[in-house]
């Protein structure tokens, strides 16, 4: 019996390990938004360059990340 314990708490650890790895990289791409969100507001014409699209696809890797987290 006192391997499965042993086993659960070794479980527990290691989730609560990946949960904040989690958090912090959720943290991470939250100060990112405000990038996103004037990028967003950019002109047609502006979504032709390379900068603007990486913009556009970090909100949609952002809406995917948050579906995963919450």
């Amino acid at each position: 019996m006192g391997q499965v314990t042993c086993f659960f708490l070794w479980v527990d650890a290691l989730a609560k390990t990946l949960m904040n790895e989690l958090q912090e990289e959720h943290e991470e791409w939250l100060r990112m938004l405000p990038r996103t969100a004037v990028a967003a507001t950019r002109a047609p014409e502006e979504e032709m360059e390379g900068e603007a699209r990486t913009d556009r696809e970090l909100a949609v890797e952002l809406r995917m990340l948050k579906k995963k987290v919450w």
